[in-house]
């Protein structure tokens, strides 16, 4: 697949591709053009929770994953240590129930993180050596978007959110509150355009929701997403 060869160039250029990771949470057959692109934080788990924990690499995960694979849907996730039956995970489900809440087939989007190394979560990641690495997945972003070309972009949290806006030229902005003080959860629209190289995606809707690992799944907040996507 000739998308999967040009990512991998930009994986070695980058010096991305030896990092413990992975790259698409979608099947590779989402490489292509398409309404939408999921982006989380940044892949978690303790690499003892990998078979071959020195295989775990981004350019490992990319070119040795089944061709129609799905993270959400057939991976197997850990919680408190323990293997989950595959796309069981409280995560997986609640993002599977977002789609669905969506109308949106899951298997049809585009779906990575923001940054494509691994650690535990969020917050162990390194704040300097996270704003390096983002910089440098967003080389393979712009290959991604320039193939996909979405219209719209979800992201599950408000760090891969605050990322992505930055790279926008913003146009207008919305939000909701999910829950009210002292635990207030909103999610936010930003619409504006993205110019890379070439290539100029004029009008994209991009979301923001509660991060779904931490927060109980809203279906006001697919219901709200709808609302916009309509008007």
């Amino acid at each position: 697949m000739d998308e999967i060869k040009s990512i991998n160039k930009l994986l070695i250029k980058t010096g991305l591709n030896k990092r413990p990771g992975s790259l698409l949470y979608s099947a590779n057959s989402t490489l292509k053009k398409g309404d939408w692109y999921f982006l989380g934080s940044n892949p978690g788990g303790l690499s003892d929770q990998f078979e071959n924990s020195e295989e775990d690499t981004v350019e490992n995960h990319l070119l040795r994953k089944e061709e129609n694979f799905n993270e959400f849907i057939e991976g197997i996730w850990f919680a408190r240590g323990n293997p989950q039956p595959p796309g069981f995970h409280i995560h997986q489900r609640r993002i599977k129930e977002l789609f669905s809440g969506l109308s949106v087939d899951l298997k049809t989007v585009c779906s990575s993180n923001i940054s494509f190394v691994r650690t535990k979560d969020e917050d162990s990641y390194d704040n300097n050596l996270r704003k390096i690495d983002e910089e440098l997945c967003w080389q393979v972003h712009q290959f991604i978007l320039s193939v996909v070309r979405p219209r719209f972009v979800i992201c599950n949290g408000k760090k891969a959110n605050d990322f992505f806006q930055n790279k926008m030229i913003v146009k207008d902005y919305d939000e909701i509150e999910l829950k009210p003080n002292p635990q207030r959860k909103i999610c936010t629209l930003t619409v504006g355009a993205i110019k890379i190289d070439e290539v100029h995606l004029e009008k994209v809707f991009l979301f923001s929701i509660p991060h779904l690992s931490r927060f109980s799944y809203f279906p006001r907040s697919a219901e709200w997403i709808r609302e916009k996507i309509q008007n």
